[in-house]
């Protein structure tokens, strides 16, 4: 078994969608990757294009051609403006993608807990996700043997562990039932 495939509590197969969870933790590495990779090259391009500009500056200053050096610097406005256009495109696919996350992160959640995580930052999100996704709502049944009815519309067999079977067919042997015939089509002896 794959570590994504295990949920908080150590159970295989209990946690959010492992497609989901795959997808996420995916789309997160290269996100970072390319945060990193982006700003190693904008420092490096900036230090360079810096002590080149300032050498030429330099030599252009000795030989008097200030107008030289102004009609540069109106060029260089011209290319900051369009890198700021398509900082801002970046910047707008990157919150997109940010959203894209979050939206996913929150659809693991139950009703209750989206209304407190709605307002975590991603890294947060992630990390409540995490502790909170691999409880499958429906299951408690307050105490062993209690007889409360454990809801199971759109759940799938596999949805459950071996432990929450157990309990189902402990409180809810008619769910548990229709469960099984799902997953085997064959009725429990």
């Amino acid at each position: 078994m794959s570590e994504e495939n295990i949920s908080p509590d150590g159970q295989a197969g209990s946690g959010g969608n492992p497609d989901t969870t795959q997808r996420i933790a995916e789309l997160q590495r290269q996100l970072d990757y390319m945060k990193a990779e982006a700003g190693n090259a904008f420092k490096t391009r900036d230090e360079v294009k810096a002590k080149l500009k300032e050498l030429q500056d330099a030599e252009e200053m000795k030989k008097g051609n200030y107008e030289k050096l102004l009609s540069e610097r109106e060029q260089e406005l011209g290319g900051l403006r369009t890198e700021i256009e398509t900082l801002s495109t970046i910047k707008t696919e990157f919150e997109k993608l940010q959203s894209s996350l979050k939206d996913e992160l929150l659809s693991q959640l139950s009703e209750d807990h989206k209304a407190i995580a709605s307002s975590l930052d991603l890294e947060k999100l992630r990390a409540y996700v995490k502790i909170n996704s691999g409880k499958t709502p429906g299951m408690d049944t307050g105490r062993p043997g209690g007889n409360a009815r454990i809801d199971i519309s759109g759940k799938e067999w596999d949805d459950f562990s071996i432990e929450e079977l157990r309990q189902l067919k402990q409180a809810n042997k008619s769910a548990y039932s229709e469960l099984y015939k799902k997953k085997y089509n064959q009725r429990l002896n």
